[in-house]
């Protein structure tokens, strides 16, 4: 006689297959902001290394980074006094997607909106005594005045 049912075998793996699933696909849907963040400090990160790096090597060049509360890029040909500007390759410009915003702090606690490094890479026009922040959600990037540049 043939009795009908699972098997406890095919049961657990039943089990298995579908908390696989939940832990995999669910955050997908459901959307993990710490993981976005991390990734928007991360392109920060890069841009403005990338712009301490072209002041380092382009003495004669006043190199800086603007950053506005949904962008971060450099100015309009590359002179502080212009304003901030997307005109520039992907690499160069960092967008805030919808629900994500910088905020910057120096040691002092007040706001900033520009990043300017002079030819040893180091912050001329703010003060970074204790580390400066632009801030992400719960992730940050520091700058000190030495001129280190990193995730905190």
């Amino acid at each position: 006689m043939k009795k009908l049912g699972f098997t406890l075998v095919e049961l657990i793996i039943t089990i298995l297959v579908i908390g696989v699933l939940a832990a995999t696909v669910a955050p997908r849907f459901l959307g993990n902001d710490s993981e976005e963040a991390t990734a928007l400090r991360d392109r920060t990160l890069q841009v403005v290394r990338n712009v301490q790096l072209r002041a380092m090597q382009n003495v004669n060049d006043t190199s800086c980074v603007k950053i506005t509360p949904s962008t971060i890029a450099p100015p309009a040909g590359h002179d502080c006094s212009n304003a901030v500007s997307t005109a520039f390759d992907s690499d160069q410009v960092v967008n805030a997607p919808s629900g994500f915003s910088f905020q910057t702090t120096d040691e002092n606690d007040a706001a900033f909106t520009q990043i300017q490094f002079d030819n040893m890479g180091k912050p001329s026009n703010i003060a970074c005594n204790t580390p400066c922040e632009i801030r992400i959600k719960n992730v940050a990037v520091c700058l000190q005045q030495e001129g280190a540049i990193y995730a905190c």
